[in-house]
């Protein structure tokens, strides 16, 4: 099966042509023909020793200059000469990205909280009569959204989250308190299968106490900036925004358009992340069921040989 006529089931093509269509386009612009991120399919590479142009190449294309490609190594395992992809027959049937979906944001954050999501009612009504540490509204032992501020900065908290909330659930997506995960991770933004995990917090500033001369450690109090943060924790993602805050300038709730916009783009990074590990594993499962005598290709496609040392930057 070629890639023109793979609509209904993996596509097969030989590791020659894989390199030669690899030295003859960017991989930004292949990988969605095998349905993969261009990580995915320099993942792909690696497995079957198939080398990719480096860093500057296609600077240098462009403007002329003639640069020799790598040559293809020699693999004397003939069941490595065909490669299979499994992605593109589950790839139409996932969720589309909300970054694909929609224009650029803006978001209203009221002066006063009115007619809360319910997620937001019940934070507030867990975290009003609590004080965590430093005097904190803290909700890591609670199934609530992810809040740590102060008990003075918790009404403007809960309205910047619950103006979040209402966009994101506007844009298609779903908030959710998954209890079964740790605290940093519990309050999950969802769209389709993917989610991401969001946390509010209030800056601390720490000052040592010397009025106490007689402890042989350092003794430290904990003091609220009034400075608020929204982050946002998930796979490594190189050049992906994690952060926004208050500033000396700007506030949180003139942000929160543009977190609205990473957030699309931290899911839409966890849709192909996920998706590649999916491809991996029926890659995996391909190789255990090759015949008797095929054990050099088990170890290339799980990745327990021979990888090369290259970074996925050079992708």
């Amino acid at each position: 099966m070629t890639i023109a006529d793979a609509k209904n089931g993996p596509m097969t093509v030989s590791r020659e042509e894989l390199y030669r269509l690899v030295w003859t386009e960017p991989m930004t612009k292949l990988a969605p023909r095998f349905g993969l991120s261009d990580v995915g399919l320099a993942k792909v590479c690696r497995k079957y020793q198939i080398p990719r142009p480096p860093v500057g190449y296609w600077a240098k294309i462009g403007v002329g200059h003639h640069v020799e490609p790598e040559l293809l190594p020699t693999l004397d395992e003939e069941s490595l000469q065909e490669i299979q992809f499994f992605r593109r027959q589950f790839f139409a049937e996932a969720t589309d990205s909300p970054e694909e979906v929609y224009e650029k944001v803006v978001v209203h954050v009221p002066e006063r909280l009115t007619d809360p999501h319910p997620l937001v009612a019940k934070t507030k009504a867990i975290l009003a009569s609590k004080k965590g540490d430093g005097g904190r509204s803290d909700s890591k032992t609670d199934s609530c959204l992810n809040i740590a501020v102060s008990v003075g900065e918790l009404p403007r908290a809960l309205r910047i989250f619950d103006a979040a909330i209402k966009k994101w659930d506007e844009l298609g997506g779903t908030v959710r308190i998954d209890s079964d995960r740790n605290s940093e991770e519990r309050t999950r933004f969802e769209y389709g299968d993917d989610s991401i995990a969001v946390v509010l917090s209030g800056e601390m500033e720490r000052i040592e106490n010397k009025s106490n001369k007689h402890h042989y450690y350092r003794d430290w109090t904990y003091k609220s900036t009034g400075r608020l943060v929204l982050t946002i924790s998930g796979r490594w993602a190189d050049g992906l925004r994690r952060r926004w805050a208050d500033g000396k300038k700007q506030r949180l709730e003139s942000t929160l358009g543009a977190f609205i916009e990473g957030l699309r783009k931290w899911i839409a990074h966890e849709h192909e992340s996920r998706l590649d590990d999916e491809c991996e594993e029926r890659q995996r499962h391909a190789a255990t069921d090759l015949p008797p005598g095929s054990e050099p290709l088990n170890k290339l496609e799980l990745g327990l040989s021979q990888r090369q040392p290259r970074s996925l930057a050079e992708a």
